[in-house]
Order: structure tokens, then sequence, then C-alpha cells
């Protein structure tokens, strides 16, 4: 949060973020001012004056940045902005774009958040398609083998859980028949990326399609 400056009786000089460079408590010692005579608590409106700033020597020779603030406005009161937003009202996008920067939209979004299932086997899936869910390969406990709970002749991966297991295939192999949305795939990372491109379009048959797709993924993992 920053404070932008009407009055100034709204604002600590010292203690809240309103010069450009953020706090002077963070930035200087105290004793700029106290040496000089001004209270720590100090509020802004005390350096201005007809809606001009009014700073000491002192104060500016002190610090310098002081010179570089644009004029008060004393007809209105000092304002709380959000810095993370360009309109100054917070809001979760603006945050996260200041906190990560700006990231482009994966291919697989359409799929995992658009789609209209219920929230945890979309939480399931987000976690699947990045290889996330804690899997026998992933997971960090010693005494736990990395084999499937299915087929115990092959490691449980995601690529092997979700895609190629003797439990699951069945089950793809229906879909496959039924719903004609995969031909020549041959594993897990290939499957996203060809129904994330080929299901964008909300029709029914591609709806029918996505709740299929994760109550296969979704009841497989809650199975295993």
């Amino acid at each position: 949060m920053k404070h932008k400056i009407g009055n100034g009786r709204g604002t600590f000089f010292w203690w809240d973020n309103w010069a450009p460079r953020g706090p002077l408590s963070t930035r200087f010692p105290s004793h700029i001012l106290t040496d000089r005579g001004f209270n720590i608590d100090i509020k802004v409106d005390n350096f201005i004056f007809n809606s001009t700033w009014s700073f000491p020597h002192c104060i500016v020779s002190a610090i310098p940045e002081l010179l570089s603030l644009s004029s008060p406005n004393s007809a209105r009161n000092d304002k709380m902005v959000w810095i993370a937003s360009p309109s100054g009202t917070y809001t979760l996008k603006s945050t996260s774009a200041f906190l990560i920067g700006q990231q482009p939209r994966v291919p697989r979004q359409n799929l995992v958040w658009e789609s209209p299932v219920i929230p945890r086997m979309k939480f399931n899936l987000w976690l699947a398609v990045q290889s996330k869910l804690p899997t026998l390969d992933s997971k960090s406990i010693a005494q736990h083998e990395n084999i499937c709970v299915f087929y115990r002749a092959q490691p449980q991966t995601h690529d092997h859980l979700f895609f190629k297991c003797c439990f699951v295939s069945p089950l793809w192999r229906f879909i496959k028949q039924r719903g004609h949305f995969y031909s020549s795939i041959t594993n897990w990372d290939d499957l996203i990326q060809y129904t994330s491109n080929q299901w964008k379009k909300n029709t029914a048959s591609n709806l029918i399609r996505k709740i299929c797709f994760f109550s296969i993924v979704y009841h497989t993992w809650e199975t295993q």
C-alpha cells in the first residue's frame, strides 16, 4: 500500500509509505528529524503550505528525493492506493501479475479450468497434467516401492498410471471408440496436448468427452 498525498493530514512523514522510494524510516536514521527539532510522529501536512511543499533546507539536504515530489492537493484527503494495480484498487489478477509477472496462458488452461466438472476433479487433473500428483516415483518416503499398485510389473509414473496401466487402458479404448478423441497417441503428455487443442469449443460432444476424461483420471487416482 502507498499513501497518495492530498492535504497530508492522514500520513505520518517518517513512518508511512508515501515518498518516491518508500518509507523514510527504513532508509534514513531518525536523528535527521530529531536533531532538527521535529517530532518523530509528525504528519506530512506540517510540510505543506498553500498546496505547495515547504520543507526546511536541513531536511531536503538530508533527503534529496523530496525535491522530486509532485505538488500536493490540499483540497482532498490523503488516499491509500494498491501499488500492484494500475487503478490503485486491489485485484487478485493485478497482484499476481505484479508478483510473478505476466505469464503466457498454457494450452491446458481450457481443458482443466473451463470444464463443467466438480472442483476436486479439476484440481486433481491440474496436478496430473503437471505430473505433480504424488505417484510412487515422486514420493520421498523410502519405504514405498516405485511399483504400480494395479500392475506390479511396471513403475508407477503418471504416464503409466493414467495411460498405459492395464487398469485404465480398457477405459481409454472404450472412450476412444465412443468419443473418437484420439488415435495414435503414445503417452500421457501427448494425450494432454491433444485434448487441450482439440476440445477448445464447448460443444455438447466435447463436454461429454471432458467429463469422461476427468472421471477416468480422478477415479484412477482415487482407486490407487
